[in-house]
């Protein structure tokens, strides 16, 4: 998937006369010859023994694939070639790509607005705010918060109704960028904006009235309450029981990873209504509010860098308005959240930082004695292994358009959303690891410039693999959905 969208890309690049066409022609070739060795051994590998012999095709379609990356010589040549066409300004030919139909921006429409909520940044955006700046719940200010929300910079895509301006998730695509820009954290808008979305779809008309005004206007926030200790990633094996008594619920139990509980009004509560039911049966969601009686939040630090919480619930009185969906069908409202928290939109941008960060580091001249004040980007490894980066970063991003892309015009492809998600996390991972290696030790220091945000994502790259359903979750949904194969999840 990623090697065919990034040749489009580069088809695309060169219609448009971009200045890194070049550099996607050499991408596309790179990256597909490495696609194309992983398939073709994993399908000879399913075939077992019989793929090995002459008497089956699969072993033309292996050699064949193999062979066709080789003529040129080593492909790790392309790498070579991105950089140089990336980082030192080496050109290449052309061909004319003629009329392009396909298109990979976002469109003027959401690029001015981009464009806008940059200025914004750039004028509001005070010493003190960009000290503060951290990818963590840490990094929110509730002052600026509000100004965002004035602005129309927290939730544009909301119903005109509810506080929002109706615009499309290229809009919010191009926005998100923007705070990756300033380092400014998404984490409590995400949250809140999944809280928010469930209580549009389900909720009460008197909860709308109540919260979705508040979370509009910037005066509060919504955090999740899914995973529990010993269900992880199992959402539906929550034990939390929420117990009907009048008009009201009584809930009792815990919640792990309940990130910005400390700054929340609400959570956005999975609970067992009925213990007899099936495992994804009698669970019912709640928008509960976070000041009621029993409900006691302790911190939990994690060696991202961040803050998350554990929440515990005793004899906590709901009343029933703050119901989401009906009862017993909270699997319903979870298929709607679990949508959203699926795409890989949100965890792409922090690889296109690190890349970011990784190149001023290996583009500024090095200080020290035996250096001669040579960059590390004159060694052939750091651009081989930066280009990389640079080749999985574009992918990524490919990946999270696509699913953009086929959300807005209803596309079918349910697996879209996991594949952005799956690939971009990964080599998130993979990448700072490799690239806190490369730099080091000068990459084992904390510190605010470009080496400390490589040994910062060397930590933080390994929670996004989990946050949202971890890589396995998503691999198991890309089989079934892209695949056809069978369902291996209870």
């Amino acid at each position: 998937e990623g090697a065919q969208l990034l040749a489009r890309r580069a088809v695309w690049a060169i219609a448009q006369g971009r200045s890194d066409a070049a550099a996607s022609v050499a991408m596309a070739f790179w990256f597909a010859s490495q696609a194309a060795a992983r398939a073709l051994t994993r399908a000879v590998r399913t075939f077992g023994g019989y793929g090995l012999t002459l008497e089956y095709d699969v072993q033309l379609y292996y050699r064949r694939g193999k062979a066709a990356a080789l003529p040129l010589g080593d492909p790790r040549g392309a790498l070579l070639d991105v950089a140089d066409r990336l980082w030192r300004g080496a050109r290449s030919p052309l061909p004319d790509a003629g009329e392009v139909e396909i298109d990979f921006g976002f469109g003027a429409e959401a690029e001015a607005f981009g464009a806008a909520a940059r200025r914004f940044f750039e004028e509001n955006m005070t010493p003190a705010l960009r000290a503060k700046a951290h990818h963590s719940t840490d990094g929110h200010d509730w002052e600026f918060h509000r100004k965002l929300a004035k602005a129309g910079y927290l939730y544009p895509d909301w119903p005109v109704e509810y506080g929002g301006q109706a615009r499309s998730r290229y809009d919010v695509s191009a926005l998100t960028r923007v705070f990756e820009e300033f380092n400014w954290t998404r984490v409590p808008i995400g949250t809140t904006n999944m809280g928010a979305r469930m209580a549009m779809l389900f909720g009460s008309d008197a909860l709308k009235r109540e919260a979705l005004p508040r979370f509009a206007s910037g005066e509060a926030l919504s955090c999740l309450g899914f995973s529990e200790p010993g269900a992880g990633s199992d959402v539906f094996g929550a034990r939390t029981r929420a117990v009907k008594d009048g008009d009201d619920w009584i809930v009792n139990g815990q919640k792990m990873f309940t990130t910005g509980a400390h700054l929340s009004s609400y959570v956005l509560l999975l609970a067992r209504t009925d213990p007899e039911a099936k495992k994804r049966d009698g669970l019912t969601l709640f928008l509960m509010p976070l000041d009621l009686p029993g409900v006691e939040i302790q911190a939990v630090h994690t060696m991202l860098d961040e803050r998350t919480n554990i929440t515990f619930y005793g004899d906590v009185r709901v009343p029933d308005r703050y119901r989401l969906g009906e009862v017993n069908r909270g699997i319903d409202v979870m298929a709607a959240a679990l949508h959203l928290e699926h795409g890989g939109e949100g965890y792409h941008v922090s690889q296109q930082s690190l890349l970011r960060d990784a190149t001023i580091w290996a583009t500024t001249p090095k200080d020290g004695p035996g250096n001669n004040n040579a960059a590390p980007i004159e060694s052939e490894e750091v651009r081989a292994r930066l280009a990389r980066v640079a080749v999985h970063t574009e992918v990524a991003d490919l990946l999270c358009r696509r699913a953009v892309w086929a959300a807005v015009e209803n596309v079918p492809g349910r697996a879209f959303g996991p594949m952005s998600k799956l690939f971009s996390t990964d080599s998130y991972l993979r990448d700072s690891a490799d690239l806190l290696e490369l730099a080091a030790p000068d990459s084992l220091l904390r510190s605010h410039d470009p080496l400390g945000h490589i040994e910062l994502s060397g930590r933080h790259a390994l929670g996004p693999t989990i946050y949202g359903g971890t890589s396995e979750v998503h691999r198991s949904i890309i089989a079934e959905q892209a695949l056809g194969m069978p369902r291996t999840r209870n």
